[in-house]
């Protein structure tokens, strides 16, 4: 074998063997990258949820509450008033250390051209209460916790009617015995002055009520007092 041809053969071999230990390097790497990742995703998974550093489990738990509350008014929408909405965001002025849950005042009113009546969510799909009076940038709110706060509602799949009475437990009435309402069933909006379907509650404590032909219940709100500090005014062109 003559020299030339000995040399092409070893750098062929050279090439081949440089060719395998980089795939080997780049096989490591990827490897190596691939542990690195296995093990700072965890990690910064469980970091994005630690308190204080992100939402708190409360906010969460509300903003999960306010998307089922809209996925089901949104799987109903058949049956939901047509018209055009828009949303208004506006904070809760703190009562403290009075606490007053029947009525609150928001920073918002005339200057986002709210009116009297638009109804009060929290996350857009959970009814929280009602405009009663508009400034120019303050607005006063009922709530369902107000005792003289009364709508008309239905409950569950089978849409039966109810009155709903606002009151620190708000309460149904004149729900009609036969119906056969059950504990646990859901409580949405159906009077003409709020867009129909919005999630007030679930049905507790039901009971025998003033007439042998009705029950009454307790409604469980999805929300505690002590997490709301802004709500959604619902605008509605038309109802």
């Amino acid at each position: 074998m003559n020299r030339s041809l000995k040399i092409i053969i070893a750098l062929g071999i050279t090439v081949v063997v440089f060719t395998g230990l980089r795939q080997v390097v780049r096989t490591k790497t990827t490897m190596s990258n691939q542990l690195e990742d296995a093990v700072r995703i965890p990690f910064a998974y469980i970091g994005s949820i630690l308190p204080g550093n992100k939402k708190t489990v409360s906010e969460m738990r509300l903003e999960n509450d306010a998307l089922r509350a809209e996925l089901e008014r949104l799987s109903s929408k058949s049956e939901v008033v047509e018209g055009t909405t828009s949303n208004v965001r506006a904070k809760i002025f703190s009562s403290y250390p009075f606490n007053n849950q029947s009525l609150v005042i928001i920073n918002a009113g005339k200057n986002k051209n709210l009116t009297t009546q638009l109804p009060v969510t929290v996350g857009g799909s959970l009814l929280f209460g009602q405009i009663i009076d508009v400034a120019d940038a303050r607005s006063i709110v009922r709530t369902l916790f107000d005792t003289e706060w009364e709508l008309p509602v239905v409950i569950g799949e089978k849409k039966v009617n109810a009155l709903l009475k606002g009151g620190r437990i708000p309460t149904l009435t004149l729900i009609v015995k036969e119906e056969g309402v059950k504990n646990g069933e859901k409580v949405y909006s159906a009077g003409q002055s709020v867009p129909y379907g919005l999630t007030i509650g679930t049905v507790v404590n039901i009971k025998e009520g003033e007439e042998n032909a009705f029950v009454q219940a307790e409604v469980e709100v999805p929300f505690s007092w002590n997490e709301i500090n802004e709500v959604v005014i619902v605008k509605k062109n038309e109802f």
